[in-house]
């Protein structure tokens, strides 16, 4: 992404986000978090548990081939406890570099529909950060475990 004639971003200036821990963003009504390997070598070590059993106890394997944390709500992940994240130490990569996904970055109209209330808030995340963010989403989008 060059950073020459900003102005064309809507997110030139920075946005201001700071997480208000209120677990909206755990609540994937029709979604799901996609794993990558190093998501669950992190995971599987937080519970202290083999790699292969925490796979069958905690994921599930989309159509696609991807992993995902397997399902045992219709709209809530299976790790948000209080409307907290219960794995925040290390949570997955998609849930780290929420809200600035490429795939709500690509305009303010999308991003705009998101319901967090971080947004808004907080310190400024400026245009290099935001950038970081969005390019980091992008590689995370190719590096989903696959079976």
């Amino acid at each position: 992404m060059r950073k020459k004639n900003l102005s064309k971003y809507f997110y030139s200036e920075g946005i201001r986000f700071k997480c208000q821990e209120c677990g909206c963003c755990c609540d994937i009504e029709d979604g799901v978090v996609y794993l990558t390997s190093k998501d669950l070598r992190n995971l599987s070590e937080f519970f202290n548990l083999d790699l292969e059993y925490f796979k069958s106890k905690y994921t599930t394997i989309t159509e696609e081939g991807l992993t995902v944390i397997k399902d045992t709500h219709p709209s809530k992940c299976r790790f948000q406890q209080n409307n907290r994240c219960s794995v925040y130490p290390v949570r997955p990569t998609q849930c780290r570099l929420y809200p600035f996904w490429s795939t709500l970055m690509k305009n303010e109209i999308i991003f705009s529909k998101e319901k967090c209330p971080g947004i808004g808030k907080g310190e400024l995340v400026d245009f290099n950060n935001i950038t970081d963010s969005i390019i980091a989403h992008r590689k995370f989008l190719t590096e989903i475990e696959r079976i």
